[in-house]
């Protein structure tokens, strides 16, 4: 008897464990593959095949129409075309990963590794799971509407899993979206900050609390009022606390952010300095 596992690393890595061979697209003979894995001295039939994918959780596989052929959706290291199309990814995907790779994320970004694609899912609680299998897990926040504006291609599995070559790090964050008592307070004052003064694109309001905050936290309006949030420098990662969802250039915000925190966290202290000050010393985004 094998189960998934074993099938997975038959069809993702290593098909000649079963003495086969995937075609262009992935597939591999239902017959051909049912006699190399009894050739290893495991019994398997073609109803073991069927009740391994249907019951499969991650979806990892699937048949040709009269289940003469299967294949994996995804996750290969040996080179097949899956014949995917590039689409359109949702505004925000995640990646789940153990705690003890952040700071590699942080300066090299996701990789592929020996796979052919970085997965990433559209379910915060799948991306734990997945993280989960190496350690004590952490979700990472890919904008991933704002990689594809800026050129990276996405394309979806059978299985419902996102697929992209390579995520830089500056389109990755970690989120709270719990909303604190502070960030609900009505502005002491407040400045709009147009593109040419920025770099990033649309408007950035600057909200001075009038009172002392904690340290690496800024309150940010972007575009409209309804897009309040945080931004922490706490951590390996900026940590975004709000309604990130509705900000479309989330990566250049935190960025502009984080190269201007000194001057935010001086406006926002209130240790002396003003909205002017504040206009002069302020450096924009460059492009990139």
């Amino acid at each position: 008897m094998i189960d998934g596992k074993y099938l997975s690393y038959i069809l993702r890595h290593a098909p000649s464990v079963a003495n086969v061979e995937l075609d262009g697209n992935g597939y591999v003979a239902v017959d051909k593959l049912i006699d190399g894995i009894k050739q290893t001295g495991r019994d398997v039939d073609l109803t073991d095949l069927e009740r391994i994918v249907a019951h499969d959780g991650k979806h990892r596989f699937s048949f040709n129409e009269d289940h003469t052929k299967i294949r994996a959706n995804y996750g290969h290291s040996v080179a097949v075309d899956l014949q995917l199309q590039a689409i359109a990814p949702p505004a925000f995907l995640y990646h789940g990963t153990a705690n003890k790779f952040l700071e590699r994320i942080a300066t090299e970004g996701i990789k592929k590794q020996s796979r052919n694609f970085v997965h990433l899912s559209d379910d915060p609680q799948m991306a734990l799971a997945v993280g989960a299998r190496h350690g004590r897990a952490e979700v990472l926040n890919v904008v991933a509407r704002e990689m594809h504006d800026d050129g990276f291609s996405f394309y979806l599995s059978e299985s419902g899993v996102w697929l992209t070559e390579f995520v830089p790090s500056r389109y990755i964050f970690q989120t709270d979206e719990a909303m604190s008592d502070d960030c609900k307070v009505l502005p002491f004052e407040m400045s709009r900050l147009e593109t040419k003064r920025t770099g990033v694109n649309g408007t950035i309001w600057v909200y001075d609390t009038g009172k002392p905050i904690e340290p690496s936290r800024y309150r940010i309006i972007y575009e409209h009022a309804d897009a309040r949030f945080f931004v922490y420098f706490g951590g390996v990662f900026p940590v975004v606390q709000g309604q990130s969802a509705l900000v479309p250039s989330l990566s250049r915000v935190v960025k502009w952010i984080g190269q201007n925190k000194n001057i935010l966290l001086k406006l926002y202290s209130g240790d002396g300095c003003d909205i002017v000050e504040f206009f002069r010393e302020m450096q924009p985004v460059l492009t990139h």
